[in-house]
């Protein structure tokens, strides 16, 4: 029977228990929470005497410059000297001297804005055209080198060469002057594409044979292809010039005895010079050139006409190239812009 009653007497003491400690649960829970970080700043329980003193009004502000406040409020900044605002600021409404300023400027005292003269503006344009026809004229002088061709020395048990002796340059030509005629288009104000053809007049060379003796004179024509680029063609430009085409050389003799040196399709000259402007139509190119070949046939052209093959069949052909130096001067006839 005791344990009969022990259920109930529990349930008295629970309740009893839970009516005494209801109210301080409640209280704990709208409690904030405790907080254990040191770090974190404590809000103070009392603010101090110094700071509980009301906010200056902006008139006190005014009169006591030196301190600031928040600088989120939007309330003027306490103790900080504040320009006063001129009652056209203050208003909101903009102030009289700008439209004063523009009366006046419309006004018959002050002179009108200058206007555009198309005269003004020639002088910027263009006095180069972006198409012409392009034709000029170049004196120079020619300096060859390099070998003609390469005379087999020795052969391997095959038959084959196994060295090469080269036939210098020099032995035929020497150097001399040079003149070139072009003729073509610009394409472009920087652009041009033009024919060529340059004759140069080249020195007896220093070889002698028991039956021809040494040369007499020598002379080179070269024509080509090319294509003339200026960076600046209005006044100082700087040129690249790349040329292609065939160049035929020969040497002649007293006798009328003539070395022929021909079958040259691919000879390329290489140019670099300046772009010297003179006018609307002239200008100047002083020009260093640099040219490069070989040739396919070198055969002897007797006085009666009679022809000879100068090479063996064993022979190779080299390379022979030559330097130039030239000024010429060009002209732009019938240009468009």
């Amino acid at each position: 029977m005791i344990l009969g009653r022990e259920p109930i007497h529990f349930l008295r003491q629970s309740v009893t228990l839970l009516l005494l400690t209801a109210p301080q649960i409640t209280l704990a829970q709208n409690r904030p929470p405790h907080e254990e970080n040191d770090w974190t700043t404590k809000s103070p329980d009392k603010i101090p005497e110094g700071r509980a003193e009301a906010r200056p009004s902006p008139a006190e502000a005014e009169s006591r410059p030196g301190e600031f406040t928040d600088p989120w409020s939007e309330s003027p900044p306490d103790r900080l000297d504040v320009p006063a605002k001129s009652a056209a600021e203050s208003s909101g409404r903009p102030e009289r001297w700008s439209r004063d300023y523009w009366d006046d400027y419309d006004s018959p005292s002050h002179p009108a804005p200058p206007q555009f003269d198309e005269r003004r503006g020639r002088h910027t344009q263009s006095i180069v055209p972006d198409y012409s026809f392009w034709l000029g004229a170049g004196a120079g002088w020619t300096l060859p080198f390099g070998d003609l061709w390469g005379s087999c020395a020795g052969f391997d048990s095959f038959g084959r060469c196994a060295s090469v002796t080269g036939v210098p340059t020099h032995d035929y030509v020497a150097q001399g002057p040079a003149l070139e005629l072009d003729l073509g288009a610009r394409v472009a104000r920087n652009y041009n594409i033009y024919a060529l053809w340059e004759h140069s007049w080249l020195g007896a060379g220093s070889a002698t044979s028991a039956n021809r003796g040494q040369p007499d004179r020598a002379e080179s024509d070269f024509l080509a292809l090319a294509i003339r680029v200026s960076t600046d063609p209005e006044q100082l430009g700087f040129v690249l010039d790349i040329a292609v085409g065939t160049r035929r050389m020969r040497a002649v003799w007293a006798d009328g005895t003539e070395l022929q040196m021909t079958d040259a399709p691919f000879e390329t000259r290489l140019g670099l010079g300046a772009d010297v402007r003179l006018g609307e139509s002239w200008s100047l190119s002083p020009m260093l050139y640099l040219g490069l070949g070989s040739f396919g046939k070198v055969q002897w052209v007797n006085p009666d006409g009679t022809v000879q093959a100068a090479t063996l069949p064993g022979d190779v052909a080299l390379t022979h190239g030559w330097v130039g130096i030239q000024m010429a001067a060009h002209v732009d006839a019938f240009g468009t812009r």
